[in-house]
């Protein structure tokens, strides 16, 4: 029986059912409150310890490189989950990773859906500390202009934010934007933010909101009208591969070092359809 950690944040969905075919144990450690230095201690130790790999999310695109090469250089596998992180490539690195192009073109096409190809939209949550956030909002912004010229981004907002800062930016919006369709918020965050900004106006009926990033609270709001729809990771997907690729990389086999994971656009429609139920699963438990 072999061990590797799984330093992440990602939710453990396809990691066990992976491993127990694999015959490797999980070891879930990871911070809380996207706590950089927590994270990166987390992959130093890990790495003392020769683990058989590491899987983690990344809390900052660049703070962790070096206890990430420290852990390549002792010949450990390592997998990046969900957005890249700036490390040369290496023997041993791998990265499976959200799709943001595809990403972008569910947001385009539901806007498009929305505002029959017309209207005001704002950006909520860009923020260059936060792994992928350029990422998804370079991508959208570069796939309305091709495919949505009708629909304007008016508004987006920059830098490390906290909660607070993510509501007071999304109530900035609507008071400078009076005439704003949707937001577009770049993460989960965000996503609550324009919800209780949206709330506070009393604009729940004209403002639609669309999110990346699943949670359960998310589909709280989802369910409840409160936001159209969520751009949802397969997370399911990204823990099976990132098993995979350690397993690959220990018995000597090929792994691909780059995967990218097409996402799903979730909303009150198919919520409940039994494929996006199957992908959407939080159950993690072998069965």
């Amino acid at each position: 029986m072999s061990h590797f950690e799984m330093n992440s944040l990602c939710e453990r969905v396809g990691l066990t059912e992976a491993a127990s075919k694999a015959n490797v144990d999980i070891y879930w450690n990871g911070p809380s409150n996207w706590d950089v230095q927590r994270q990166i201690d987390l992959i130093e130790s890990s790495a003392r310890a020769r683990s058989y790999g590491i899987a983690v999310n990344p809390v900052s695109p660049f703070a962790a490189n070096t206890a990430i090469r420290e852990a390549l250089s002792n010949r450990i596998p390592v997998v990046i989950l969900v957005s890249p992180v700036r490390v040369a490539p290496s023997a041993h690195l791998y990265f499976v990773l959200e799709d943001t192009k595809t990403s972008a073109v569910l947001v385009s096409q539901r806007l498009n859906h929305l505002l029959n190809g017309q209207g005001e939209v704002a950006l909520l949550g860009l923020d260059p500390l936060h792994p992928g956030s350029i990422e998804r909002f370079q991508d959208v912004e570069a796939v309305l202009h091709r495919d949505s010229p009708g629909i304007h981004v008016d508004d987006q907002t920059a830098g490390p934010f906290g909660y607070g800062d993510l509501e007071l930016g999304a109530e900035q919006i609507l008071h400078e934007h009076p005439r704003v369709d949707a937001i577009v918020a770049l993460n989960a965050n965000s996503g609550e933010a324009a919800v209780a900004a949206i709330r506070a106006a009393h604009l729940q009926n004209r403002v639609h909101v669309i999110v990346y990033d699943q949670s359960l609270q998310l589909f709280l709001l989802l369910r409840h009208g409160e936001i159209d729809s969520i751009v949802a990771q397969d997370m399911h997907g990204i823990g099976a591969k990132a098993v995979s690729d350690i397993v690959a990389d220990r018995t000597g086999k090929y792994a691909s070092e780059t995967t990218y994971l097409q996402p799903k656009l979730i909303t009150q429609a198919n919520i409940d359809d039994e494929s996006n139920q199957r992908f959407l699963t939080m159950r993690w438990q072998p069965q």
